[in-house]
């Protein structure tokens, strides 16, 4: 499917991958303990503006820290959020859990934090959610080992193109069982 619409002027373009996870099935327990807030933290991460407004909206926030020092972080969102990527907003289905903004510092990548914190964030929604769901830029190719090393599968493709300020969507085939849906399908 293709939609055009007027947004941002520039010339851009991204492929956004999208994964799904079943929570019915066994979600695997993390091996490092992962904080998990609802309430304003501080953090040396994360603007505190940014962090404020996402948990004000009821996101969550899961960190990972070591003696003090944050690791790295993902949020949850059981709502409507954008995804800066393509522009568009993802429609988050009342059964489902968008995990998205994830960041891990760069002197402790390749360490397993990234699966540990998407594992922390599935054993937290399991039993409260059927399907947690995150997104990836096929560029990104660390992230994307991430997210299939927590057992996330690809279901769709998104191509986007912004020419000017006229943007271009082209929809892969999805998965039927996704009910979440982006605003610009």
């Amino acid at each position: 499917m293709l939609k055009v619409s007027i947004g941002k002027f520039g010339i851009r373009r991204e492929i956004l991958n999208l994964f799904t996870f079943d929570l019915k099935k066994e979600v695997p327990s993390p091996s490092r303990p992962v904080a998990i807030h609802e309430k304003l933290v501080r953090s040396e991460l994360i603007d505190e503006k940014i962090l404020k407004a996402r948990l004000g909206q009821g996101d969550l926030l899961f960190r990972a820290e070591k003696e003090g020092k944050e690791l790295g972080y993902i949020f949850g969102a059981v709502r409507e959020t954008g995804v800066s990527e393509i522009e568009a907003h993802l429609i988050v289905a009342n059964d489902e859990v968008y995990l998205y903004d994830a960041f891990v510092r760069p002197e402790f990548r390749g360490q397993g934090i990234y699966p540990e914190l998407l594992k922390a964030a599935l054993n937290y929604f399991k039993g409260k959610k059927r399907r947690a769901l995150i997104f990836t830029t096929a560029s990104n190719r660390m992230s994307r080992r991430g997210i299939e090393k927590a057992g996330f599968f690809h279901y769709q493709t998104v191509i986007f193109y912004n020419l000017f300020g006229i943007k271009f969507y082209r929809f892969g085939r999805k998965e039927k069982h996704v009910r979440s849906y982006l605003k610009a399908e």
